[in-house]
């Protein structure tokens, strides 16, 4: 049975401040979990444009230039990925065209718009998930110390 931390408050402060940045910077975590854990990035490219992931991989048609280099650009710079798998994926990317991407500053400000789009798309799912998360990791540490105290003043009484 999944216990539901929905109504949780924090009781700690460390718990709390860490909430508090997670909250102010959002995107800066959100990038940084995306390129580290992942995010399938076609999912919602496809939720965001209606476009099916097949037909952003091998439709090179005008219609879908833009939206195919927005993904071309957020999966080189925020997927797991390796270039490599994302080169096989695309027909006509090189690792190359991958790398300049990655590295390319104009393409960092023509895209930021459609970059912070693309997050706050997810980005209530994400604080959803980060505080669950963080929820459950401390209620379970303060139920492992309190049960590891009363086992203690346990033991100690019998002494």
């Amino acid at each position: 049975m999944q216990i539901s931390y929905d109504n949780y408050s924090f009781k700690l402060k460390v718990t709390q401040n860490q909430w508090d940045a997670v909250c102010r910077n959002v995107y800066t975590y959100m990038k940084y979990d995306c390129s580290n854990q992942g995010v399938d990035v076609f999912k919602y490219i496809e939720k965001m444009y209606k476009i099916t992931p097949k037909s952003l991989k091998i439709d090179e048609s005008k219609q879908l230039s833009e939206v195919r280099s927005l993904t071309i650009y957020l999966l080189a710079n925020y997927s797991f990925l390796s270039l490599q798998d994302i080169s096989n994926d695309f027909k006509n990317i090189t690792i190359d065209d991958l790398k300049c991407m990655k590295n390319d500053k104009i393409l960092d400000i023509k895209y930021e718009e459609q970059t912070k789009i693309f997050f706050d798309y997810f980005k209530e799912d994400y604080l959803e998930f980060i505080y669950q998360y963080m929820a459950k990791c401390e209620d379970l540490s303060m139920s492992v110390f309190f049960k590891s105290l009363r086992i203690r003043n346990n033991i100690q009484e019998k002494i």
